[in-house]
Formats: C-alpha cells, structure tokens, sequence
C-alpha cells in the first residue's frame, strides 16, 4: 500500500495579459490617436489607425490620469482640450478634480470675479484703484440688499448654508495619502468628445470606455454621423 501513488492528468492552466488599454477605430477614415498625461501635459503615446484598427498599448501604465487626443487631419481636438479616460490613481491634478458640493457657491460668486476684473490697458494703481472701488460698492450694496430683501428667517438660513459649504470645503481638503498628496475627487470618464476644423465646425465623438476586473480599458472610437 505505501507504494501506491495518486496519479492524475496534466494541469492546463491559462494565462492571459491584458493590455492597460486598447484603442479601437470604428471612425470611417484613418486618425491618430494620442494619449495625453493628464497631470503633466504631455503626450505620452500616439498612433495612427486605419478605419476599423484597435491597437493594444501596453506602454502606458495605469496609475496616471489619461486624455484622449483624436486628429483626423481636417479636424482635431482643439488645443487645451482632451477627453478624460482613465481616472488614474486618483491623486490631486487639476483634470480628476471636481468639486460637487460649491456649484452654488461657484455661480454666486460669479459675476464677483466678473466684477473684479480690469482691463488690459490700465496701470497697476488704476487697477488697483478700481479693485478698491469695485470691492466697497458691492459691500455697501450687499449690506443695502441685506437690510431690505432678507427677513431674519432667510439671514440665518444663508448663514447656515455658508458654514456648510466651508465644513464640506475642509472636509474635501482633509483626506491625504502617503505622499500629502489631496486625494481628488474623481469625475466620470468622458462619453463624447469634440474635433474642429479650421474655421471652428465641430463635430461630436462618441467614446464607448469599458473598464475590466483588472483596471484595463477598451476605449472604441464611433460617430453616429460624418
């Protein structure tokens, strides 16, 4: 008995690798395709891709923020543009951040920085004159505002409000990782995106952005008409 062994078959065991991401053309002409650091501004790979190519990048890591570039040589992504992608680790840079909880603060505060801005033209004690100018007109109006539109009732609900707004604003500046780097607050990977020609037609691209088990992202390139 202490001679018997258990014997059984060979083990098949399979291993697929998974590119970080494939770009697919389903476009109806060629274009090249570059992906762009988020953070860093720069593009970080590029290739051009016949009608109906999809192309494996395995170059490109997962832990950066991604944009998409698309030029179709009469039309391209405007400069300063690029669709977001791939969110990437998610430290702070100025393309994964959003700040959800300020829009009423953002449009109150709108036409304040509107206000606030002078002309090209003027010297620096100009501009500085008409800052000082501007600033106690709006206080003497928002004090006049406050006399006679807001009830009691109404001065301490936008006083509460204010005090949540900046609790949420410490709230949001108070997670960090290892490096003291703010953790962002991700906004959603980019659905459509826009290419323009030379005298400023856009026209709108559909992206189809998949996300495996993995991380890794199937991004197909469609517009429904050309």
């Amino acid at each position: 008995m202490d001679n018997e062994r258990i014997l059984h078959g060979p083990v098949a065991y399979s291993l697929v690798i998974h590119p970080p991401i494939v770009i697919e053309n389903l476009l109806p002409e060629s274009a090249r395709y570059e992906l762009m650091h988020a953070s860093r501004e720069q593009v970080i790979w590029w290739s051009d891709l016949k009608a109906g190519e999809s192309v494996p990048v395995h170059t490109v890591g997962l832990d950066a923020p991604l944009l998409l570039l698309i030029n179709v040589g009469y039309c391209r992504t405007p400069v300063g543009e690029g669709a977001l992608i791939h969110h990437g680790s998610g430290k702070k840079n100025k393309y994964t951040q959003q700040y959800s909880r300020f829009p009423k603060v953002a449009v109150k505060n709108a036409d304040k920085v509107l206000n606030a801005m002078t002309k090209i033209g003027h010297s620096k004690e100009e501009r500085v004159a008409t800052l000082i100018e501007r600033a106690k007109a709006g206080y003497n109006a928002e004090r006049a505002n406050d006399r006679i539109i807001m009830s009691p009732s109404e001065k301490k609900r936008d006083l509460d409000s204010e005090k949540e707004v900046e609790f949420n604003s410490f709230e949001n500046h108070d997670h960090e990782d290892d490096n003291n780097d703010n953790i962002a607050i991700q906004t959603e990977v980019a659905r459509e995106t826009s290419v323009t020609d030379s005298v400023g037609q856009r026209l709108t691209i559909c992206i189809d952005n998949k996300q495996g088990g993995g991380g890794q992202r199937h991004i197909t390139i469609s517009c429904p008409y050309w």
